[in-house]
Formats: structure tokens, sequence, C-alpha cells
């Protein structure tokens, strides 16, 4: 999904930004921040295909707005903070979004928001704290952070242009954002966030993988051809023709397998412990403190065996139910499969009840049609 931040310092003077922007970049979330007076009238009829979410701010200033494009379907979470909307994304899994403005007037603490945390959520919007450089205040915001087991997801570049700080980004647990400032024109002292929500809306049953051994040896093939193109032929369309050859040889070296014969996710106590370990190892690494450095490599090095743990419990689980129908055993055997092949064994000789063991290929039949006679016998 793809998410617009934008701290617009009132909305009524930046309507004649967000309307192209929207149009431009075909937004499903868009999150605005100090919006101050709202006409409801004029932006229901300028976004009819979004849903409008409002909480109102301390301040004539304040006030966050989000617009969430109808094909998603939401629900509300009833909040009271100011300056605070949190809405669940019905999706496949679903996927709480937190937009927020947090003033350094806020009357409310980071702890506040604690309640509204779960295993997928994402929290974004103006933090008003660049967790680099803002000392105590963004100390208070990572303990914070590290408590909820929370990511942050930051820009490259500064959104404040006014005092060359980054101080709009987001949050998430269980969720994977790709982030990065717009390069629009813009009147207003924030820079124009723009986010890639990476969630699955539908239920997959089919997975997929390239088969980049086959994918590279075709192209070293048509390595030599393609560069006598670029010189024969214009560079537009050389180009076209090569990126559509890529695009199909891709597609021709994809194999699509049965989701369930995938190994199975791992359990989210673990995902909760190896979050941790990667939010204390961003603290230990902006802070340069070697007794929490220490703390994080422990706490790495507990969740690597727990893992491990979890993987070896796993294959016994699948050993165990090998001949039992079921998820365990249809992953053992499409893992086994490969290593399993088809032979036809030569008897090299016959150990007697006397303990003599005859090798000479006559003597083996004779005693075998010796053995067949008795055994046919007795039947």
């Amino acid at each position: 999904m793809h998410v617009l931040c934008f701290n617009v310092r009132g909305l009524d003077l930046r309507w004649g930004e967000v309307c192209p922007l929207v149009k431009k970049y075909r937004f499903d979330i868009m999150v605005l921040g100090e919006v101050g007076h709202v006409d409801f009238y004029l932006l229901g009829a300028a976004f009819t295909n979004y849903r409008i979410f409002y909480q109102a701010g301390e301040n004539a200033h304040g006030d966050v707005l989000v617009l969430i494009h109808y094909d998603i379907p939401t629900t509300r979470i009833s909040c009271s903070l100011p300056n605070v909307c949190v809405i669940d994304l019905l999706l496949e899994q679903t996927i709480r979004l937190t937009a927020i403005y947090a003033p350094a007037s806020k009357s409310w603490e980071w702890i506040d928001l604690s309640s509204f945390i779960t295993n997928r959520c994402t929290i974004t919007g103006d933090f008003k704290i660049d967790i680099e450089k803002d000392g105590e205040k963004a100390e208070r915001l990572l303990e914070w952070m590290y408590s909820c087991c929370l990511d942050p997801f930051v820009p490259d570049s500064n959104t404040s242009l006014r005092s060359d700080r980054t101080i709009d980004y987001a949050l998430a647990a269980g969720v994977n954002i790709s982030i990065q400032t717009c390069e629009d024109d813009t009147c207003s002292d924030h820079q124009l966030l723009l986010m890639v929500l990476v969630c699955d809306t539908v239920l997959k049953l089919e997975g997929s993988r390239i088969i980049w051994s086959i994918f590279s040896l075709m192209l070293s093939y048509t390595f030599e051809y393609c560069g006598k193109e670029w010189i024969a032929e214009s560079y537009d369309i050389t180009y076209k023709r090569l990126i559509s050859f890529i695009v199909l040889l891709a597609a021709r070296c994809t194999q699509y397998l049965p989701l369930k014969r995938t190994r199975p996710s791992v359990p989210p106590e673990l995902i909760k412990l190896l979050r941790q370990s990667r939010s204390l190892s961003y603290k230990a690494k902006r802070k340069g403190d070697s007794i929490l450095r220490q703390e994080a490599r422990h706490l790495r090095n507990v969740a690597r065996y727990e893992l491990k743990r979890y993987q070896q419990y796993r294959l016994t689980q699948q050993l165990k139910k090998r001949h039992v129908s079921g998820e365990c055993s249809t992953v053992f055997w499409s893992k086994t499969k490969r290593h399993v092949r088809t032979t036809s064994s030569s008897l090299r000789g016959f150990l007697l009840p006397n303990g003599e063991i005859i090798k000479d290929p006559q003597a083996m039949v004779d005693t075998e049609q010796i053995i067949m006679k008795l055994y046919l016998k007795h039947r």
C-alpha cells in the first residue's frame, strides 16, 4: 500500500499541493498533520473515493486527518488522546495504523500509546523528535520503542526544512516499510514522506521463486548479442527490448509451489524476541555504550539459540509424523524427495546359517534354488 505522510501546517493553505499529489501518486492512505480548520464538505467532494478520519488537537493549529481509499476495509479504534487517530486496516492480517502529531506541548506521554500496540502495527506522523540528535527527548522515545518492540523506519534525508532534523518517520512492529522523502516542491516547512507498506491483502495459496542459475545462464548467452545491439540500434529502442526480455525471462524462470509445502512461519513470541534484539542493537549503536552493546549481543545470541532450537523441534516433529497425513509429513517429504534416488541393488554374496559366506555366482544360484524348493514345499 502506498502512503503519503505530510505535515501540511494548515490544509487550507496547502490545498493546491495535496490535490495534485493525490492525482499524481494515487495514494491508498494519506496521513496529514497540523491540518487546522477543515471544510469537511469540500474535503468529501474532492476525495470521493476516500474514507475520512479526523482527530482534533489541543489548539487551532493541530488536528490529524487520515484519508483511506474505499477499497481498503477499515474500522476506527476509540482513542481520546488529542492528535492521535487509530485505525485498523482489515486486510488478510489486520494492521493497526496510528497517525500522530506530537508537539512538545502535548498533554499525553509515549506510554499512553502502548495500549494501541499490536503484533502488526505502524505509527507514523510528525514526532517532533530526531532520534539521532535530540538527546534526552530521543532517549525517552527510544526507551518506549524498546519496551514495545517497535522498529524505526527513518528516511535518509532531513524532513524538517527549518531545523535540518529528521522528525517525520514511522515506527512499526510486524510490518515492513519502505520510506523516502518526496522531491516535489512544497511551501510547508516539512518534506513530504512517501511510504510503502508491504502486506498481503488476499490469502495467497501459491508461492514463487526464480531459479537464478538458469536466469544467469540465459543472460550469459545473450550478452554478446546485446552488446552489438547497443552499438547498432538507438539506445531507447535497445533499452526497451532488453527490459522486455529480462521481464519475460524472469517469468519463464519462475517456479510456483503450494505454500503448504513451504516451511512453517516463526511463532509470534520468537518474532517478538528477534525484534527486541534488533531494537536494542540499534539503541546500543546510537549511544555507543559498551555495556549496552554487550547486553544487545547477549540478547541476539539468545534469539539465535531459540530460533535454532525451534527449527530442531520442527524437524523432530516432522520425523515423528512423516508417515501421518498432515502438514508435517507434507513439508518433510517435499524437502527429502530430492535426496531419494531410484537404484537397483546387486547381491554380493550369501551368508549361510553356519557362518560361511558364498560369493561364487553359480554357488549362489544353486543355494537360492534349494532355499526356494524348501520354501515352496512347506507352504
